[in-house]
C-alpha cells in the first residue's frame, strides 16, 4: 500500500487550477512509479488533497479486485486505531462488549470484558484451546469464526 497525503493552503489554491494540480500530482506519481522498481507491486493509489480525491490510479488491477496483503493489515489497523483514539472515537479501555454491541449478548464474560488495549498488545489471556475455537488448529481464519460465544 502506498499512501500519499498532502494539502495546499488557500493561497496556493488561488494560483493553481484544480486541473493543473491534478496534472502535477499525476505526473509526480507516474515519475515515482515508473522510476523505481520497488513500486512494481503497487496496485492502487489514491491521492487526497484538501479533503478532495485528486487522483485514483489502478495498475494491473481494477477497483473491485482484492489481493492478499498478509501482515500489512496489522500496520493499517494499528494506524487507523491510533487515528480514532486521537480523535476521541475509540478508547484503549473500551471493552469488546462496548465495541461490538450487536454481539455482546452472545459473548462469554471473559470475551466481553477484553479491552481494546489487551487485543492490541496480545494480552487478552486466551489459552491456545480457546483460540482454536473448535477448529482443530491454533488460528481462526476468518472474523466470522472468532470465539464470541
Amino acid at each position: 500500500m502506498l499512501a500519499i497525503g498532502g494539502g495546499c493552503s488557500g493561497s496556493d489554491r488561488n494560483h493553481e487550477s484544480a486541473a493543473t494540480r491534478e496534472e502535477r500530482i499525476a505526473a509526480a506519481v507516474d515519475r515515482q512509479l515508473n522510476g523505481d522498481r520497488a513500486f512494481d507491486d503497487v496496485r492502487a493509489i489514491v491521492v487526497r488533497a484538501d479533503g478532495d480525491t485528486v487522483l485514483k490510479r489502478y495498475r494491473h488491477s481494477a477497483p473491485e479486485d482484492s489481493h492478499a496483503v498478509q501482515s500489512v493489515t496489522k500496520s493499517i489497523v494499528s494506524t487507523l486505531i491510533g487515528i480514532a483514539i486521537s480523535e476521541d472515537r475509540l478508547s484503549l479501555g473500551a471493552r469488546l462488549s462496548q465495541l461490538l454491541p450487536t454481539y455482546a449478548a452472545r459473548m462469554k464474560p471473559k470475551v466481553a470484558n477484553v479491552t481494546l488495549e489487551q487485543l492490541l498488545t496480545h494480552t487478552a489471556g486466551f489459552t491456545p484451546e480457546e483460540a482454536e475455537n473448535g477448529h482443530g488448529h491454533g488460528r481462526t481464519h476468518h472474523p466470522r469464526h472468532a470465539p464470541l460465544t
